[in-house]
């Protein structure tokens, strides 16, 4: 007894022993004062499935989700916290969410949710309960067996999910049926234990060995290999397979809720359940067990250890459905690309288009916005908000506008958003609704006669262009050049012009052009009167339906009241056209928008003998612009001199269809910059060649509303595609009908107009 007392080596393991027992227990204290903290703040991240799921991202999910790994001495000291993979069905729906506990970062989960599936949406909410607690919950948790070579199949030829997700769908209306994967990065025991398995070691090691071994410098020991059984042979060799990489701790339970009523109904739906949940392994010798305070185990996130798996075969227990339709489930809209770092985010003489998705601001320059921009958007979609924001940075920036609008919200909205002060000497409202009188809006001026003729009559072809044949163009083409010649040229005339002999005598006296002026009017008089009126016809009732409407005489029919556009243009006029087809009339609308645009075009070609760095940066707006480039001109050569013009045209429509096939190709050659809202799945199509590859067709067809897929052009290049929301709607100034009637009473650019111009 006396040499057991004095025996050094027994004090020694004595003390071991002790000491090991009370770091043992200090670690136990720890663990489950870490645990504690686990649960308050803890959050879902739940996932919008991308429209196509890559079945390879689930093993990339769990290989990324390992950075929630602490350092063995943090794990041994502290515990290592767990996340849960949840389907949770409901009625017809499914969510599939990670609950994380409040030490792992929520954004960490999201992150490498979406580096495993690109274009999946994620959204972190408060964790709430899954179960409803006062129901009674029937379930239970899968036990794999200890020799099972592979305890999950991670190639299955088909998603695993479809029977998972048609038991869990198959219960009652009111029911709630829960699927819960807990994994947490498998520990160095854990990790040493499927390691040994595979080079054969036969000793188990206890938790007092692995403590031991803290304090021995010999390290773990393991007793011979010996010869064994074919069968554990397999295990082995398919154990050291799997022990190369990282490794999870991974348990499955199901639960399925039902009130006290349907309480077998959900027995028998808990066992379709978790014949499913067994079915997902694709592996033998899975048994199903029952649990003890089982809603309680789901509400609270608990761990359930079973099996060690690798990153694949955890994958293959929790992940997206990759079959394409899945009706239970959401699919995520439209992925988010931010714009290129090198992007211009706003400052001195740009314009902001919107916000990116890591909350930086994109915006054009001025000077590349002279390389136009095509705006792609049907109603409801946020067209307008950007275009409104556009234009009031234009207006602020006191840059030259001019804005055509054929519904007539847009305009209202900018005239609602000034300010008596900034309006001042500026505004220029041509609107039906608004006080007379009106602004003048002469189609027939210019310092060219021919150039003019040429404009107005190639308006009325292409508006008209189904009732228009070679007579109508002649007769309008000689009927204007009279006007021209006798020194009266306005559209008011034109009737009197063309069936008043008497009015027309005078007139056509002093034409000394026998061979070509002359001559039309020798064969117009030789015409009876019935075949005049047939051949002036299409001519005659287009034009006085045109000046049957006060409003529309008003405006193209006294060009006394005109207004100087070109000195618009040269300093930093506003011009508002307000043209709502509804109140006008579609043709009358069409023709005073081209009429206007014809007039910018003729100011804009004025600039030429203006040295170029003296020339204003102005901007010409046009929504539903399809409907007002009607110049006898090809639309990619008006682009292409405008650029040189400083005239930057915003080129703004619904759809890809109501453009013709020649100006489509105009467009999207020559409008650089394209901003395009959700579009139809025909349009997206067409448009993803502009987008592709950071945003594809499914992206341009699910924008959600005042979100914008944007192809910048910057610097002399057109960057990546990126999305976009639009700044939020300006709060009104309410000022609108003091403007209005400042406009009507002094019209800015007129010869009575006084006004300070600033440079």
């Amino acid at each position: 007894m006396n040499n057991l007392v004095h025996d050094p080596s027994m004090w020694l393991a004595f003390a071991a022993a002790l000491t090991a027992g009370v770091v043992g227990l200090v670690r136990i204290a720890l663990h489950r004062r870490d645990a504690r903290t686990w649960l308050p703040g803890s959050r879902y991240v739940t996932i919008a499935a991308p429209p196509e799921v890559d079945p390879r991202g689930a093993a990339a999910l769990w290989t990324h989700l390992g950075a929630i790994s602490r350092s063995p001495w943090q794990r041994f000291w502290f515990g290592q916290p767990h996340v849960v993979f949840e389907y949770r069905f409901c009625g017809a729906e499914m969510t599939v969410r990670i609950w994380v506990p409040t030490p792992v970062s929520a954004g960490v989960v999201a992150d490498a949710v979406q580096a495993a599936w690109p274009g999946a949406k994620t959204e972190t909410t408060d964790a709430e309960p899954p179960l409803p607690e006062e129901d009674h919950a029937a379930g239970g948790r899968l036990v794999w067996s200890g020799t099972a070579a592979e305890p999950v199949t991670a190639d299955a030829p088909v998603d695993p999910l479809r029977g998972l997700i048609a038991a869990g769908l198959a219960g009652r209306r009111d029911a709630v049926a829960l699927v819960q994967v807990s994994a947490r990065p498998a520990s160095p025991r854990e990790t040493r234990l499927l390691r040994r398995a595979a080079d054969g070691a036969q000793r188990r090691t206890s938790l007092i060995d692995e403590i031991l071994d803290l304090f021995t410098l010999t390290g773990p020991k393991t007793t011979a290999t010996i010869r064994e059984p074919a069968t554990l042979t397999r295990y082995r060799r398919a154990a050291a397979e799997r022990s190369g990489g990282l490794l999870w701790s991974v348990g499955l339970r199901w639960a399925v809720t039902g009130n006290t009523a349907s309480g077998q109904a959900a027995e028998a739906a808990a066992s379709r359940l978790g014949g499913a949940a067994a079915a997902l392994t694709g592996a033998a010798g899975i048994r199903r067990r029952r649990m003890a305070n089982l809603a309680g185990r789901c509400n609270t996130w608990v761990h359930d250890s079973a099996i060690t798996l690798t990153c694949n075969e955890t994958g293959a227990l929790a992940h997206l459905p990759s079959d394409e339709v899945v009706p239970a489930m959401e699919r995520a809209g439209a992925r988010t690309v931010a714009a290129p770092v090198h992007a211009v985010n706003g400052g001195r003489n740009t314009k902001t288009l919107g916000i990116g998705p890591d909350g930086r601001r994109l915006a054009i320059r001025v000077t590349d916005a002279r390389h136009h921009m095509h705006i792609v958007g049907p109603t409801g979609s946020g067209k307008s908000v950007l275009l409104h924001h556009m234009i009031m940075s234009d207006i602020r920036a006191r840059r030259p506008v001019v804005v055509i609008d054929p519904k007539g919200d847009l305009v209202n909205d900018v005239v609602d958003s000034l300010d008596p002060d900034t309006a001042k000497n500026r505004l220029v409202l041509i609107d039906p609704s608004a006080p007379g009188p009106h602004p003048g809006l002469d189609p027939l001026a210019g310092a060219d006669s021919e150039v003019v003729i040429d404009q107005f009559t190639g308006i009325c072809r292409r508006i008209w262009e189904r009732h228009w044949g070679p007579r109508a163009d002649d007769i309008l083409r000689n009927a204007l050049r009279t006007l021209f010649v006798a020194g009266d040229p306005a559209l008011r005339h034109l009737p009197s012009l063309l069936t008043n002999k008497a009015y027309r005598a005078p007139l056509i006296a002093g034409i000394d052009d026998p061979m070509v002026l002359g001559g039309f009017w020798t064969w117009f008089d030789q015409l009876s009167p019935t075949v005049q009126s047939q051949a002036a016809g299409p001519v005659l009732s287009r034009i006085r339906a045109l000046l049957g409407h006060e409003f529309v005489r008003d405006t193209i029919g006294s060009p006394e009241r005109g207004f100087d556009l070109e000195a618009a243009l040269n300093t930093d006029g506003i011009v508002l056209a307000r043209l709502p087809k509804g109140q006008l009339g579609d043709d009358t609308a069409r023709l005073l928008g081209s009429v206007l645009t014809a007039r910018v075009w003729q100011a804009a070609s004025a600039r030429a003998r203006i040295p170029e760095n003296k020339r204003r940066d102005a901007t010409l707006y046009l929504d539903e612009f399809q409907n007002f480039l009607n110049l006898p001109y090809a639309v990619e050569d008006m682009l292409a001199e405008a650029r040189g013009l400083h005239l930057g045209m915003v080129l703004a429509h619904q759809h890809w269809a109501q453009l013709d096939r020649p100006l489509q190709f105009a467009v999207a050659a020559n409008a650089r910059t394209k901003a395009y809202f959700a579009t139809s799945a025909e349009d997206a199509h067409l448009l993803a060649r502009h987008t592709a590859p950071n945003l594809s067709e499914h992206d341009l067809e699910h924008l959600p509303a005042y979100t914008i897929a944007a192809r910048p052009f910057t610097g002399g290049r057109t960057l990546p595609a990126c999305t976009l929301t639009t700044l939020p709607p300006e709060t009104p100034i309410g000022q609108g009908e003091s403007i209005r009637a400042q406009a009507a009473a002094h019209p800015a650019f007129t010869p009575h107009t006084t006004r300070s111009r600033r440079p």
